[in-house]
This record gives structure tokens, C-alpha cells and sequence, in this order.
């Protein structure tokens, strides 16, 4: 039985499609495919085309690799394997480079302080009085751009990307 290629790695591509049922792949030259369940809508990505393919970066290699480890060692729920790591950062890596982020329309800024969030790792974020898991996966100049890990609401789905002021967030322990 063959072995499954080295993941991530820049052997790796990403498909992606303007199809309205398509949803993101990172695909292999012999053959294995992961099938995520994020779909494109920015569509910059495509670069003028209805379908996509190119190498995933060093940058995207490392951002994988980083975030699979962080799930393997350093994520508040311990005991994800090695394949659900992989997955789970597979999906977050592919929301954070396919997704439009939402704003601040749905959220409550929590007045957090500078020792209150990271720029990676597991936050919270509040919508109408309530706290939502999410994970930030980036971040820019005065902002924090994360994930959603649950459907928060119709217009917050899972695996939905956002990017709200730092103190929209509060690091989850």
C-alpha cells in the first residue's frame, strides 16, 4: 500500500472554482484530495477564471503546518489526532484564503486589553449578549482576522471568516 504524500507541502494545490456548489480542494499530483467544505466567494482568487489550480505558497505550507501543530499541542481541547488536526486546520487555512471576512455589523466589542488577546489561538467573540468560540488565524494592522467554529447565526455560518478590532476578542483558555 502506498503511503500518502508529505502534508502540507508546496507539492500540494489549491482548486478552487466560481461554480456555485463547488467548495475549496487541496489536491495532490497522485491522486489524494482533501475536500473542504468552505466556499469561494472572493473572488479575486481566481484570477479572471471560472476554475483555479495553483501551489500552495511556503506561506501557506507554513501557516498549515503551524496551525496543525498548534492543535496537536497547544489547543484547549487535547486529544486531537494527527488526521483531525489536519483537517480541522485544512478548513480554517482555506476559509482564511477564500472567504470575504464579515465585519463588525454582528459583533460587540468586549473592550478587550492588549494582554486579553494573541494573534493566534482560540478567542471568543460576543453576538447579541452571547459568547461564540472562534479561532483567529492572522492578523493586520490593528485587527484580528479568525474563523468562526460553530454557525453563530443565518448570516454567521460555520467556517466563516471575520476581521474586527482587536478588542472584539478575548483569548478562550
Amino acid at each position: 500500500m502506498a503511503s500518502s504524500p508529505k502534508f502540507p507541502s508546496t507539492d500540494w494545490a489549491w482548486q478552487i472554482s466560481s461554480k456555485p456548489n463547488e467548495t475549496a480542494k487541496i489536491i495532490h499530483p497522485s491522486g489524494f484530495v482533501f475536500v473542504s467544505p468552505v466556499k469561494l466567494n472572493r473572488l479575486d482568487r481566481l484570477e479572471g477564471h471560472e476554475d483555479y489550480l495553483y501551489k500552495l505558497t511556503e506561506k501557506d505550507s507554513f501557516l498549515l503546518s503551524y496551525t496543525i501543530d498548534y492543535f496537536r499541542s497547544k489547543s484547549r481541547v487535547k486529544g486531537l489526532s494527527e488526521h483531525e488536526s489536519m483537517i480541522l486546520s485544512a478548513n480554517l487555512v482555506c476559509s482564511y484564503r477564500f472567504r470575504t471576512p464579515l465585519g463588525t455589523e454582528f459583533f460587540t466589542d468586549q473592550e478587550a486589553k492588549d494582554d486579553e488577546w494573541r494573534k493566534f489561538g482560540e478567542h471568543l467573540v460576543v453576538v447579541e449578549g452571547k459568547e461564540y468560540e472562534v479561532f483567529v488565524i492572522g492578523h493586520n494592522k490593528g485587527t484580528l482576522i479568525a474563523v468562526t467554529l460553530d454557525k453563530i447565526s443565518d448570516e454567521i455560518r460555520n467556517l466563516e471568516l471575520l476581521e474586527l478590532p482587536r478588542s472584539y476578542f478575548k483569548r478562550n483558555f
